[in-house]
């Protein structure tokens, strides 16, 4: 994926018409750049909210949004 599509992927990962594997991709693309100087921290931020909504990491399946279950409060509890 090139960086300009994985940008706007990775600052709309709301998008329902963007793949559950696109949104992944485009995340780590742009994780995996040397600099992310042109990228606001708010959009890591909201990009590590959707992976924990979204992935499961002792499956590494996608959730399914209607049987997700967290473990602790969302807080570090």
């Amino acid at each position: 994926m090139n960086y300009g599509t994985a940008t706007v992927i990775f600052c709309d990962l709301e998008n329902q018409k963007t793949s559950y594997a696109d949104k992944l991709e485009a995340i780590e693309t742009i994780a995996r750049l040397e600099t992310h100087n042109g990228y606001k921290k708010s959009l890591f931020i909201d990009a590590l909210r959707w992976i924990f909504d979204h992935f499961d990491f002792e499956t590494g399946d996608e959730y399914k949004r209607d049987i997700r279950m967290l473990k602790g409060d969302g807080n570090g509890r």
